[in-house]
């Protein structure tokens, strides 16, 4: 209950992504759910330019964290 199982058929099951029970997703969308709606909702009340600019510091952050 709760942990992921890997999905079977992968050609390669190292790189399988791993599937997670109805329960788990029920939690995680309960939880992470209102946070990005929240989110969504706060994005919109920036103008076209300084989205993009959130959108290039993202991009950013996340390139900069796969880089570790």
């Amino acid at each position: 209950m709760g942990h992921p199982r890997k999905r079977s058929g992968a050609a390669n099951e190292s790189l399988a992504n791993p599937s997670f029970g109805k329960y788990l997703a029920e939690r995680v969308q309960s939880f992470f759910g209102p946070l990005i709606d929240r989110t969504i909702d706060l994005l919109a009340t920036f103008e076209a330019g300084e989205q993009a600019a959130i959108r290039r510091f993202l991009s950013g952050v996340r390139d900069a964290a796969g880089e570790g």
